[in-house]
């Protein structure tokens, strides 16, 4: 049974190959799937920055500008449908990024090959899939918290200050991606501090003060490390030229447009269901039941691990035991209890740990077994036949999206980047006119349904649309004009009809 100390790397040549594989569905579906109306959003305001425009100031923004900067080049690289493509395959990027990272984070804390397994289970994964394709903030902001927690893992383990700091860098630019990142990385600073505590209890005052005093010098690099993006972002946004309004963008205005969730309720199992756009086909097929297999799996041994931190490794891993652990169980209670719109893209990060910790049950499983020849052996045997069940099981999730393309988007988008003038004005209600002016201070996001909420009020719609005589009125596959103030859409009635080409784009007759 010498061939048994083979095994190993068999069964890591094989996870490698079956990566490979879903990475190039990826690749394909990312390019020629279907736009989400989110996507349009961001590169609209991308490129409306890159034009000369200032976020928050001169036009409604409630993100962080990470992300802006981040696909500001793509406009560099052309115009017309370049940068939709080219966002796209960013997104893959990133997604390897993604892989790479949580099969790292494992590989630190486990010292296994089936590391490589967290990058397959999350390639594979039905839910979310789509929302890893997407060109969104979520994505990259999840990426960079990830790093930091990884080099906060190391740190941990080694007190390099240099991994310190690279966790604080990473932490910090995941901020001024997308400010979701806040409990993640308040936790892990909470994490941080506590390891390097080292009072005891029945000492005095005195040495409680001291040992706080030393718990937050040891944290420093990562807390310099956290500064220096938000410093830079600090400086950025007062040089907008208009402190009050960028302030009330970034805290205010987020909450009062997340409003309108007490109109349209989300329970925590909506996607769960059978779901023929994320699972393929309708009813519960074989990639929806292999999802939740994965995901019972994923949640169960997260939540064991983080009630049995010491029996994993000892005392002495304790804190990365609880940063990982902990930190999926920040995610789970979030997206429970208190996310209003529980939207896919909330389960960008859950994914990445049900990845982690459904590979972490494997391993537990072949801890036990690797040692014994014909142990390993059978290990291996069903290794392989899960491995054809997940490569099986994926064709039947996504060989049908492939049907759902993007062609007519862009089809369509060509058509009108070559009709209408790029110097004039485009109410654009979906975000695709990257390139034509705005005439309003919102765009791109269903604006209307929450514009009774803000306690800085939009300017009139109608009022602005006859004030410059808007041509053209672009509402999108999602007929965002129904969202509109009810005087706002009785205005667009009487002054616009639809295009010859769809009603898409409403172009103006008096």
């Amino acid at each position: 049974m010498k061939s048994a100390k083979f095994i190993p790397l068999i069964l890591f040549l094989v996870s490698c190959l079956l990566l490979l594989f879903f990475l190039w569905w990826h690749w394909d579906l990312g390019l020629h799937r279907y736009f989400d109306v989110d996507e349009y959003a961001h590169l609209h305001w991308a490129s409306h920055m890159v034009a000369g425009q200032r976020p928050y100031v001169d036009f409604l923004y409630f993100f962080p500008p990470g992300f802006l900067w981040f696909l500001a080049p793509l406009f560099l690289l052309g115009g017309g449908t370049t940068p939709l493509l080219a966002g796209r395959i960013l997104s893959f990027v990133i997604f390897v990024g993604l892989a790479g990272v949580a099969t790292l984070s494992f590989w630190e804390v486990r010292r296994s090959w089936v590391a490589i397994v967290v990058a397959v289970i999350l390639a594979f994964l039905p839910l979310p899939f789509d929302r890893y394709l997407d060109i969104r903030p979520d994505n990259l902001a999840t990426l960079l918290v990830f790093l930091g927690m990884y080099f906060q893992i190391r740190f941990l383990g080694n007190k390099a200050k240099t991994d310190g700091l690279r966790a604080g860098l990473f932490y910090g630019a995941s901020l001024i991606v997308l400010t979701k990142t806040v409990p993640q990385i308040a936790f892990a600073v909470l994490i941080g501090f506590l390891s390097h505590l080292t009072y005891k209890q029945g000492k005095g005052l005195n040495d409680l003060k001291k040992a706080l005093i030393v718990s937050a010098h040891n944290l420093v690099p990562l807390l310099v490390g956290l500064a220096i993006p938000l410093i830079v972002c600090l400086v950025w946004a007062l040089l907008l030229g208009d402190p009050d309004v960028v302030v009330y963008s970034l805290t205010k205005l987020p909450f009062e447009a997340n409003k309108i969730s007490q109109f349209f309720i989300m329970l925590p199992n909506l996607f769960f269901y059978p779901n023929e756009v994320l699972y393929g086909t309708g009813g519960y097929n074989q990639g929806l039941i292999a999802n939740h297999i994965v995901w019972v799996v994923g949640l169960a041994y997260g939540i064991y691990r983080f009630f049995t931190l010491y029996l994993t490794r000892g005392r002495q891993f304790l804190w990365e035991e609880l940063l990982l652990s902990g930190t999926f169980v920040v995610h789970v209670v979030l997206y429970v209890l208190f996310i209003p719109l529980k939207h896919t893209q909330y389960l960008i990060p859950i994914g990445i740990f049900i990845s982690i910790f459904a590979a972490d049950a494997l391993n537990s499983v072949w801890q036990k077994v690797r040692k014994q020849p014909v142990g390993s052996v059978l290990f291996a045997g069903a290794w392989v036949i899960g491995a054809i069940f997940l490569y099986r099981t994926f064709l039947t999730v996504v060989v049908p999206k492939r049907t759902w393309t993007n062609d007519a988007s862009l089809a369509m988008a060509r058509t009108i980047y070559a009709m209408i003038p790029g110097d004039a004005y485009v109410l654009d209600l979906d975000g695709l006119m990257l390139y034509t002016p705005d005439p309003y201070d919102a765009c791109c996001i269903p604006f209307g349904q929450f514009a009774r909420f803000l306690s800085r009020p939009l300017p009139s719609l109608s009022a602005t649309l006859e004030e410059t005589q808007v041509k053209y009125i672009y509402q999108g596959e999602l007929r965002r004009v129904s969202t509109l103030e009810p005087q706002d859409q009785a205005y667009i009635a009487a002054h616009f009809v639809p295009w010859e080409g769809g009603d898409q784009l409403l172009i103006r007759t008096k």
